[in-house]
């Protein structure tokens, strides 16, 4: 993992999230997130789309600073254990 974000500096690496694509390329932040999203079943142009759609990337940002920012708050509505599954196969 060190060697993919050598070339960002600590600060850059603390500042949000990075997720490195197939194609090998790292991005950050509302960008990263759309890359990860398009990772799930159906969601796969969503990453496509934002090259076509700027403000796609814009929403994206926005969400994602919004997360981080109440990064606290949020983390105490999940609980520390894992959900008890009620599903009986």
């Amino acid at each position: 993992m060190a060697r993919i974000l050598a070339p960002m500096t600590e600060e850059q690496r603390w500042a949000s999230m990075h997720v490195r694509d197939r194609d090998g390329r790292v991005t950050s932040a509302g960008r990263a997130l759309l890359v990860l999203l398009a990772a799930l079943p159906g969601l796969g142009r969503l990453d496509r789309a934002a090259d076509r759609i700027p403000a796609l990337i814009s929403v994206a940002d926005t969400a994602y600073n919004l997360v981080a920012r109440n990064r606290g708050w949020l983390g105490r509505l999940v609980p520390d254990r894992a959900p008890v599954s009620r599903w009986r196969g």
